[in-house]
């Protein structure tokens, strides 16, 4: 699926030491808003993914606004069914 700024999944934006709340919240509506209009335009078969990480990355973003501790934030990886090698 790929990921954005340098992050492979929005779980690794809430987890960087050097974002303050504010940026961590903007990267991640920034990335929302790529996968919104990704969505919009892909074939049926590429836009669940793209879904299930928009709903993702809105929990993260609930969770940068709330101050809510990263173990309750959905992972992009476990929803798909895989696991991170590296």
């Amino acid at each position: 699926m790929g990921g954005y700024a340098g992050f492979a999944a929005p779980d690794e934006v809430l987890e960087d030491g050097a974002l303050t709340a504010g940026e961590k919240r903007d990267t991640l509506k920034h990335w929302l808003a790529a996968t919104a209009r990704r969505a919009r335009s892909a074939a049926p078969p590429e836009r669940a993914p793209l879904e299930r990480l928009a709903i993702e990355l809105a929990a993260a973003i609930e969770a940068v606004e709330i101050g809510r501790p990263l173990r309750h934030v959905w992972r992009h990886d476990e929803i798909e069914g895989r696991r991170k090698t590296g």
